[in-house]
């Protein structure tokens, strides 16, 4: 890539290899796939076999790209690029503006926390569990009674939410909130971006 500027917009996070894979619009209307890391300085690469491949990186972008970082309908939202002078600070990822959404929301549910509630909903059942039997107590034997928005932020032109689920054991009286980051509406198979902890 020379000197120039590209729009940009988040394809998908690639989780298990700590980074983002971007789309790429170009003026003649082709497309090229690059990817940015999600820890460190969050350096932009190009990629091979991208966009549904192993999008194994393949060379640093040089400074003196830019890239404007759009909404999935290709509005401009923000800028970005590997200068450092020009960037000192990079465009945050999800997972990032994600723990800052919930540290301006954290000191009104003091009460959650990822620790404990393994120990905590055994303590309910009606026989020895282990192993499989325990995971499946802890984690499948449950149905989520109400869907809660507490707070929302802007991420890339998307409205993104921290959620909190009231949700009781099929097989015992126990009930928790579980608390995640995800899309503000409700989807049938919802996914989340960060999961925050319980309170029980």
């Amino acid at each position: 890539m020379s000197d120039k500027e590209y729009k940009a917009r988040l394809l998908y996070i690639d989780a298990g290899d700590c980074k983002e894979v971007w789309e790429v619009k170009h003026i003649n209307g082709g497309r090229q796939y690059v990817g940015r890391d999600t820890f460190d300085e969050h350096t932009w690469w190009t990629l091979c076999d991208a966009p549904y491949g192993y999008c194994e990186r393949s060379g640093r972008i040089v400074p003196g790209v830019v890239f404007i970082l759009c909404d999935a309908e290709w509005n401009p939202v923000a800028r970005d690029g590997n200068d450092r002078t020009e960037f000192p600070t990079p465009y945050p990822t999800l997972e990032e503006a994600s723990a800052d959404a919930w540290a301006a929301v954290r000191e009104q549910y003091p009460e959650v926390s990822k620790d404990g509630f393994g120990k905590w909903i055994s303590g309910f059942a009606d026989r020895p569990l282990s192993g499989a039997d325990y995971m499946n107590w802890r984690d499948c034997q449950r149905e989520t009674i109400q869907r809660e928005v507490l707070s929302t932020f802007d991420y890339l032109g998307e409205q993104h939410t921290i959620l909190r689920f009231t949700v009781r054991h099929t097989e015992c009286t126990a009930q928790w909130q579980e608390y995640y980051v995800g899309i503000a509406q409700e989807q049938p198979q919802e996914a989340f971006s960060m999961f925050l902890g319980y309170s029980y």
